[in-house]
């Protein structure tokens, strides 16, 4: 069973995504911030984070560049999700910060669990 770790501060959104994705099979943790994804990456070691660009405490970006730093961290696919996703900056900031791939928001759910195990497939690669 895959662990994804979900990161959004929209409570809401948090819990339609995370009853979606346990109905597909996948382990699922969340977290609310910046700072608590950082922490949760290093003590849960997910398969995938799910990552939101507008955190508080610390951004997306700044989260993922954190991440790609960290040694126990750095092989964790990163899918960022956005309401960004149709701007050069976040596709650049995307690129430099390390995330895999951009998903826009409002997320579609069946686009969602498609780039999940893309992601997967590209880590055990």
């Amino acid at each position: 069973m895959a662990r994804i770790l979900l990161v959004d501060d929209e409570p809401a959104l948090r819990q339609v995504l995370v009853r979606r994705l346990q109905a597909e099979g996948y382990e699922v943790t969340t977290a609310e911030d910046g700072e608590e994804a950082l922490a949760k990456a290093s003590s849960e070691k997910p398969d995938v984070i799910l990552l939101d660009i507008m955190l508080p405490k610390m951004n997306g970006n700044m989260v993922a560049a954190e991440l790609q730093e960290r040694k126990e961290t750095a092989h964790i696919p990163v899918i960022f999700m956005t309401c960004l996703v149709n701007t050069n900056e976040a596709k650049v900031m995307n690129y430099q910060s390390g995330g895999c791939h951009i998903m826009g928001k409002p997320v579609e759910s069946n686009d969602l669990i498609q780039l999940i195990e893309k992601a997967r497939q590209g880590a055990a690669q």
